[in-house]
């Protein structure tokens, strides 16, 4: 059997991927082929033998409905960091492929749409005789790939302050094009200052990881963490943000230490490094042993990955450059091509899935607002004003009939405090600052119809499911978690009813009904 590896041309030098397919390699015939998604030309479509073949794409999982569409077994390997912000519908379209996924939430959330997933977790061994690294002092390695965010040489003073003995910036972002200088102004003399740019040789990184014994991660998210698991492995005391995948590898204050680099005070780490290094480094050292115990299973269910099952008909030049231009153009407008081209989509995605897809493309449509008036006490903010009304206090009531103007006009009759929902389902639409990033959950109140049919519920946020459930209560309320990045400036969540609704005798819907959302 052959492989074919569609990989990321930036990863031609980084090498961040040879490890899985330096893997591949042991088990298969691997043909490599790189993509640079930033080039105008159209991505090579290698040729593939559907019946012996398997596609398997690292990273750039927006090119897998391209070879679905060939007719090819594709094995897609996403990463957290870049593609969970994604919409369902992205994932919708790739449910005849199978997941690896290094990330537990990402293997939650395209097990959830219906696609076969399988969970990994990589671990470099452990590096023998760093299981008990010197703690004296802290010396530092910091590289700064993205200081913009807030992980830089002020954050790791501010956290670590007089307890720093050495400290070396490897100034490096990932925008080449950015000037980091004032990143790099220090505001504490006590310590020793290092800085480099590019290493020559990969030893050169190697030989700080033996010089330091502090490793700040560098960045808010990883699709892997290759560069904070290497530093685990050489007994370093790791800090990272508090996020995927950090934090599917730290426990805080156990194996390694998390934080917000938004916010971050003075911690004191000195007197228990050494043995929360220890910590990380014995992690390791189980975790790298599982790891090779996993490799049989991720070559049988690559190896074992079924061919998908086509209908109709479906230009594939067509999709391809649609997927590629769209994806290239940023978010929205890929969405906007995968939520309009749900017709062709008929010919590579699975039925059960189509109706989910079906659900979603009703939901992007801006419904018809009882009113569209601008609440002008935003003025001031003239960059987000838009055309829905601001969520006043992030809260819907239904007893507020001013609050009407958020909702859809058809099959939805406010009475008694309470949306009546008399169709499939309900669209609000509104404005709110997602710039403040404080929100992380929606509580919504319900109303059931009552009686001995349950009402079951999909709820989705511009394209994303938060969450499915039912109604059997008469009054209830369900609360949802919101990932970042949901949230936009303009937002459309949809509550939809899934399967029938009971009627009454003379074949009228029985309504059920919301009485309040709030983001919290």
């Amino acid at each position: 059997m052959k492989i074919i590896f569609i990989d990321h041309e930036f990863h031609r030098k980084t090498r961040s991927s040879a490890f899985f397919r330096e893997l591949l390699e042991r088990f298969f015939e691997v043909q490599t082929c790189y993509v640079d998604p930033e080039s105008d030309d159209a991505p090579p479509l290698p040729a593939a033998d559907p019946q012996r073949d398997v596609v398997v794409i690292w990273q750039m999982d927006y090119l897998a409905p391209i070879f679905i569409a060939m007719g090819c077994r594709v094995v897609v390997i996403p990463m957290y960091d870049g593609s969970s912000t994604l919409p369902d519908i992205h994932w919708l379209w790739s449910t005849q492929a199978r997941f690896v996924n290094f990330s537990r939430r990402l293997h939650a959330t395209i097990s959830r749409i219906g696609a076969e997933s399988l969970l990994v977790k990589y671990f470099i061994e452990p590096r023998p005789g760093m299981a008990q690294r010197s703690f004296a002092k802290l010396n530092v390695l910091l590289w700064q790939r993205q200081p913009q965010h807030g992980i830089n040489l002020g954050m790791v003073e501010r956290l670590l302050g007089s307890q720093i003995a050495r400290l070396h910036v490897h100034d490096c972002p990932d925008d080449r094009t950015m000037d980091s200088a004032r990143w790099l102004e220090r505001s504490i003399d006590s310590y020793q200052l290092r800085k480099s740019v590019w290493f020559k040789e990969p030893a050169d990184y190697g030989a700080l990881l033996q010089e330091h014994n502090v490793y700040i991660a560098p960045r808010l998210s990883e699709g892997i963490g290759m560069g904070f698991i290497e530093a685990m492995a050489n007994g370093m005391l790791v800090i990272a943000a508090d996020s995927a995948t950090h934090d599917e590898y730290i426990s805080n204050w156990v194996n390694g230490i998390l934080i917000n680099p938004a916010n971050v005070g003075h911690a004191s780490v000195l007197e228990r490094a050494k043995q929360i290094a220890h910590m990380g480094w014995k992690t390791c050292e189980i975790g790298h042993d599982r790891w090779l115990r996993s490799i049989n299973g991720i070559v049988k269910f690559i190896g074992n990955t079924p061919l998908p099952t086509l209908g109709g008909t479906l230009s594939r030049d067509a999709l391809a450059h649609g997927l590629v231009d769209s994806y290239r153009a940023g978010i929205p407008s890929y969405t906007s091509f995968l939520m309009n081209n749900v017709s062709a989509m008929q010919a590579i995605v699975a039925p059960s899935a189509m109706a989910k897809i079906r659900i979603l493309a009703n939901g992007a449509v801006a419904p018809k607002l009882v009113s569209r008036r601008t609440d002008h006490r935003h003025d001031a903010v003239s960059d987000l004003r838009d055309n829905y009304p601001w969520l006043d206090q992030n809260r819907y009531s239904a007893a507020n009939a001013s609050d009407s103007r958020y909702l859809s006009t058809q099959g939805v009759r406010v009475d008694e405090g309470c949306a009546w929902v008399l169709g499939d389902g309900v669209s609000f639409c509104f404005s709110i600052d997602s710039r403040m990033g404080a929100t992380s959950s929606l509580q919504i109140g319900f109303r059931s119809p009552g009686g001995s049919q349950a009402v079951r519920y999909l709820i989705i946020l511009n394209g994303h499911t938060l969450g499915e459930g039912e109604l059997t209560d008469l009054h209830s309320t369900t609360t949802h978690a919101i990932r970042p990045g949901m949230l936009a400036n303009e937002n459309i969540l949809r509550i939809q009813a899934l399967g029938p609704v009971s009627r009454d005798a003379r074949g009228v819907r029985n309504a059920w009904g919301l009485t309040s959302l709030e983001f919290v």
